[in-house]
């Protein structure tokens, strides 16, 4: 549900701007047809020009998609949403709009449609072996081509020393039904690690703060490869999980967690985050409330960077 919403949310933005461009691409075309017909010594080559498409000018509304979970059917999904249509601020509406436009302009059909293809993909930012940013691409191509970008996770403690934990549910496409002990996700194209990690907090547990840097490191990932920058905080309220991300929680003791990251149901990525957390414990101390993190300020010799959530940090690189 919380993906459908996003694509909504991105397709109500990309379609005002398809539309700007559907216009522009028309005059355009026509400017030539115009001067091609003008060029012509003998004066049979005719000017044929097309309409101005009608286009939507308003980022459109498109509500909530349904939890499918609690028994809708697709017919279900297309009359709350509006999706058949009706209205000028339908997802039909906009997407018949779209197509007219690149069924009339058939020598920008592949280029409009491949566009809005990417534009509903999650986009990512694809970094270098430095962590530098080269460009924009889709999560997927990353992953499938073994591209570096950046994610961001969180461990949340209690204000005892427990450790959150859960288990994915078993929708999710990466790693279903297996144990964690870090919420997080990819880092969204111009944010910054901590931006990421505060975004995601909410969005998973519901709880609004600034979770503090820890340190990045180069993961070989078992399905691509990646930065991953983990973070702390101490949450001293009660949390409200995603139930389409998290099927089980619970606050584990030391001990506890030290069993659980023996699992073969444990995600292979996170043991090895939580093997080189372990390696920089003798430099952490304890410090309790909320927002704050059990850990002391990095090295010295790491690389700084800015974030809005949080301020500045020093980063630790492995």
């Amino acid at each position: 549900m919380k993906v459908g919403n996003r694509f909504l949310d991105v397709w109500a933005r990309s379609v005002v701007s398809i539309g700007g461009a559907a216009v522009d691409f028309t005059s355009t075309a026509n400017n030539y047809a115009k001067a091609e017909a003008a060029n012509d010594p003998t004066g049979r080559t005719k000017a044929v020009t097309q309409p101005s498409p009608s286009v939507i000018e308003k980022v459109p509304d498109y509500g909530s998609v349904p939890n499918l979970k609690g028994g809708a059917t697709a017919g279900s999904v297309h009359r709350s949403n509006g999706f058949r249509g009706g209205n000028s601020g339908s997802f039909g509406s906009a997407l018949r709009t779209t197509w007219r436009w690149t069924v009339s302009t058939q020598s920008h059909r592949v280029l409009v449609l491949s566009d809005i293809l990417w534009l509903m993909s999650e986009l990512v930012e694809r970094v270098d072996d430095r962590d530098e940013v080269l460009t924009v691409v889709s999560r997927s191509d990353a992953i499938r081509e073994g591209w570096l970008h950046r994610v961001a996770t969180i461990v949340c403690r209690d204000p005892e020393g427990r450790t959150l934990v859960h288990r994915r549910t078993e929708g999710t496409s990466r790693f279903p039904g297996h144990f964690n002990w870090m919420l997080g996700g990819a880092v969204e194209v111009a944010e910054t690690y901590e931006q990421a990690a505060a975004r995601e907090l909410e969005e998973e547990i519901g709880v609004r703060t600034c979770p503090r840097f820890v340190f990045k490191f180069r993961c070989t990932g078992t399905i691509s490869p990646y930065w991953l920058g983990l973070h702390e905080v101490v949450v001293d309220e009660p949390i409200k999980p995603d139930p389409e991300e998290i099927a089980w929680h619970d606050w584990l003791t030391e001990h506890e967690l030290n069993e659980l990251v023996r699992h073969d149901a444990f995600v292979p990525d996170a043991r090895e985050a939580f093997e080189r957390y372990l390696a920089i414990r003798p430099r952490t101390q304890s410090r309790v409330g909320s927002g704050q993190t059990p850990t002391d300020r990095p090295r010295e010799d790491a690389r700084g960077h800015g974030g809005q959530c949080g301020g500045g940090h020093d980063r630790e690189r492995w």
